[in-house]
């Protein structure tokens, strides 16, 4: 990931600093290593995770109508939730798992 990206999403870097402060499980931490991130980039994969998500898409989605735009502002959205990532309940994402994750939410939810 460049460092232009991961900075503009509000992700940390991998460093011995960050690996001390997010612990994160054998299973992801190849994943965060390969990525050159504290915590992995992955999809909303716990309970907490996708109820913040939903919380989350609702705010952006009322946002994006009362000013006109069409599209959630996901960039924002990603910088929100890589600031609150913990490496327990929410892990880092990007703009383009918050849209496709939010095009599901759109299906299932008939927007």
């Amino acid at each position: 990931m460049s460092d232009a990206l991961r900075t503009c999403l509000a992700m940390q870097p991998y460093n011995e600093q960050t690996a001390v402060l997010f612990v994160v499980s054998h299973s992801d931490d190849w994943l965060h290593c390969k990525q050159g991130l504290a915590l992995p980039a992955i999809p909303p994969t716990t309970s907490e995770a996708r109820q913040y998500f939903f919380v989350k898409i609702c705010e952006y989605t009322a946002a994006a109508s009362a000013s006109g735009h069409g599209k959630p502002d996901y960039e924002a959205f990603a910088r929100e939730w890589n600031q609150s990532a913990n490496g327990k309940d929410r892990y880092y994402v990007t703009t383009e798992v918050l849209s496709t994750y939010a095009k599901t939410w759109e299906k299932f939810n008939n927007v």
